[in-house]
């Protein structure tokens, strides 16, 4: 495989752990401290999951969270009206950047992984 796709994958690894810490050091951290938000964010399976459960519900949009937490799995999933009307524009804005950061960086290990299948060694 290329250098500059596994520092590609590095960096945006890197990055993503950046986020992440910033964002359970600022929001999540806000939401453990009111009681009644702490009910809402889900079921949390492995320690920290609640982190990307409120990142989920402060970034995806309405429409598809609604018809996700209407599904027999909804109950695994944070409740994002509490969430998002507590939340302030930096929350919002570190949820949207891990959520989508995130999804990035599974497409682009999943092409890579695709592309090296097809292709062999890239």
């Amino acid at each position: 495989m290329p250098i500059y796709i596994v520092s590609a994958l590095i960096i945006m690894a890197l990055s993503i752990i950046v986020v992440t810490l910033v964002f359970a050091q600022t929001t999540v951290r806000k939401i453990e401290n009111n009681p009644t938000l702490m009910d809402q964010v889900g079921i949390e399976f492995i320690n920290g999951w609640r982190i990307f459960n409120i990142a989920e519900a402060l970034a995806m949009p309405l429409a598809i969270f609604n018809r996700i937490k209407s599904s027999p799995l909804g109950v695994l999933y944070a409740n994002a009206e509490p969430l998002r009307e507590s939340a302030n524009r930096l929350d919002k804005f570190l949820a949207h950047l891990l959520f989508w950061q995130m999804y990035l960086f599974l497409f682009f290990i999943l092409f890579v992984m695709v592309a090296d299948l097809i292709f062999g060694a890239l």
